[in-house]
């Protein structure tokens, strides 16, 4: 089990938004947080895909810590 899925959007054989897509067709995964991360211009696709949050690469790497730490406590807001 995961908490989190943290996707690139430039993959083989599939992209990130695809992927974003799927997992948050599939009934028990339509609440996990999903991070991107892409240096690709695709912010605005990817929160229509249903991303939870956005990281542009290289600049926002550092930040993928607290972005995981931010939507696991949103989570466990929600649930409470």
């Amino acid at each position: 089990m995961f908490n989190v899925v943290i996707v690139d959007n430039d993959l083989p054989g599939l992209n990130g938004l695809e992927l974003v897509l799927r997992t948050k067709s599939l009934a028990h995964r339509r609440h996990t947080p999903i991070i991107m991360l892409s240096g690709d211009d695709c912010e605005k696709e990817a929160w229509r895909a249903g991303v939870d949050a956005f990281l542009r690469k290289p600049e926002a790497v550092d930040q993928i810590s607290s972005t995981i730490t931010r939507l696991l406590e949103e989570q466990k807001g929600r649930r409470n």
